[in-house]
């Protein structure tokens, strides 16, 4: 704003010497530069706030409820106050330097010249000074947006080490009035997956305490047998999931090493346990962890059972998987799988595997036969496993769409900002350009000339704002997936971009140069 309102008093000089030629005084100018100042500040946050909030309204209407809800009555008289004193205070801001530089232009000179005089040199370096800073605002906000989108799509191609197309799941949460034994809930549960499974449509289903991709599941210390005992306070800590027969062929994890489970793994049968690949790996390295036991309940002399080991799950890497747990950015934990059969939940997830592509059509047919199986049982949280995941990603994918949006802008800005000043300067070095193409420049050499101004200004830009980027984009550190906050690529191919469009926008006023009739340009001024 500060560069229009100083390419607006450029042509304003010869009507403010008029005014001080008729008695105005240098401090009722500054003051009525300021006001116009303000008040065009003032219209562009009028025109932000509606944009805001139209804005708003689409980023309610995209981003589901339960992943981040928004209040409908965001616009409130705090959120209208802090832009009406941002727009006033960005208006006395930008205003300042084209006032003050604008009430010292010499009445005489100004008069006589026809309005040309005292519009170069310090106001020319001023713009130019703008144009600096535009350019490393818009480095800073590139670099970031460039990290953030590189990081999103190297979270598009994670696999997150299950099938997520056509899985529909959804909640149940049994009341212990009803179901108040643990044979109650497991004879619930068996029922219901079977009832499901038997669905038209239905490839299997299973049930299970926690699905991957939503942070939750309990979790415990254990113990080994047959290894050291872990010091007190730092004994391991895994994750437990009770899940029905069925549950890896359902959501699509493999079991490379041993057997699943099946209803014979019941309350009267040994207990057994699966581990996964993380776990696997860190306490079975060298040997066959089948025939292994752990204990829960956290002390090798509690009276809590030994686990048989029975299985290693994994999915298509390695000789057993891991499932990226709380979403696609986060890394395996320790996981150990229990029969629902031994170890009952009142709270279960349904899994139904379906033949379509839309596992939505299946979540009415699940409603009848809980109906059918318990009619007074609700069933909340019905999704597919698709939307989870791309929840899980939707803070990663709107931090991307706004900064890069923001980029966008700053380098909007940055581009009209050098050509706003490479025009500028074609228009105060006419007189200069045409005596040069008098004395045998080539339009190559006069497009040259004006072409280095740009890159000078641009290089001293990329040269601040890369240094200032570096240390902004630590802060996104923890948004980050499979790139570091100095990505050399990005650092590399932004600033190039950001010189590329400089040129771009620097060549029309540089060719126009060229256009410069020499003998018109002798005569100018």
């Amino acid at each position: 704003m500060a560069n229009l309102q100083l390419a607006r008093a450029t042509g304003r000089t010869s009507e403010i010497a008029i005014r001080a030629a008729m008695g105005a005084s240098r401090g009722r100018i500054v003051a009525q530069v300021l006001t116009e100042s303000v008040m065009v500040s003032i219209l562009g946050g009028l025109l932000g706030l509606g944009l805001a909030f139209a804005g708003a309204k689409v980023l309610m209407a995209t981003i589901p409820p339960n992943v981040h809800p928004m209040n409908e009555d965001f616009m409130d008289f705090g959120v209208l106050a802090f832009t009406g004193a941002v727009a006033i205070l960005t208006g006395i801001v930008s205003g300042l330097a084209p006032a003050f530089q604008i009430s010292r232009v010499s009445v005489n000179e100004t008069l006589k010249e026809g309005g040309r005089a005292g519009t170069g040199g310090a106001r020319g370096r001023l713009r130019g000074v703008f144009v600096v800073a535009e350019v490393s605002l818009a480095m800073v906000l590139l670099l970031a947006a460039g990290l953030l989108i590189k990081s999103f799509n190297l979270l598009l191609e994670v696999n997150p080490g299950f099938r997520v197309e056509s899985l529909l799941t959804a909640r149940i949460w049994l009341p212990n009035a009803k179901y108040a034994t643990p044979e109650l809930r497991a004879q619930f549960f068996r029922d219901l997956v079977e009832r499901a499974g038997g669905i038209p449509g239905a490839q299997s289903a299973a049930a299970s305490t926690n699905i991957p991709m939503t942070g939750g599941g309990s979790g415990t210390n254990f113990a080994v047998e047959g290894q050291p005992a872990p010091v007190a306070g730092h004994e391991p800590i895994g994750r437990v999931r009770s899940i029905t027969p069925g549950y890896f062929q359902t959501i699509g994890i493999p079991l490379v090493r041993g057997r699943y489970f099946t209803e014979q793994d019941d309350a009267g049968a040994q207990r057994v346990v699966i581990i996964n690949e993380r776990m696997a790996q860190q306490f079975f390295a060298n040997q066959d962890p089948i025939g292994k036991r752990v204990k829960w309940n956290r002390d090798p002399a509690s009276s809590a059972p030994w686990l048989t080991i029975v299985g290693v799950a994994g999915n298509i890497v390695g000789v057993a998987g891991n499932v990226k747990p709380y979403g696609l950015a986060s890394q395996p934990v320790l996981e150990m799988f229990a029969p629902a059969n031994q170890e009952p939940s009142a709270f279960m997830f349904i899994l139904v595997r379906t033949a379509a592509a839309d596992a939505a059509s299946m979540a009415a047919p699940l409603r009848a036969e809980l109906r059918n199986l318990d009619r007074d049982q609700p069933m909340n949280g019905v999704q597919s496993m698709q939307q989870i995941v791309e929840d899980t990603m939707i803070v990663s994918k709107y931090m991307t769409i706004l900064t890069a949006i923001f980029a966008g802008i700053a380098l909007m800005m940055a581009a009209m900002g050098i050509y706003g000043v490479i025009s500028y300067t074609v228009a105060q070095r006419t007189r200069e350009l045409g005596i040069r193409m008098a004395l045998g420049a080539g339009s190559a050499n006069v497009v040259r000339l004006v072409l280095t101004q740009a890159l000078w200004v641009v290089g001293i830009g990329i040269g601040i704002g890369v240094p200032g980027a570096a240390a902004v984009t630590r802060v996104l550190q923890s948004y980050l997936y499979g790139v570091g906050p100095r990505d050399p690529a990005t650092f590399v191919l932004i600033p190039a971009v950001l010189a590329g469009v400089a040129l771009v926008a620097s060549y029309v006023p540089a060719r126009r140069a060229t256009r410069v009739d020499p003998m018109i340009a002798l005569r100018y001024e």
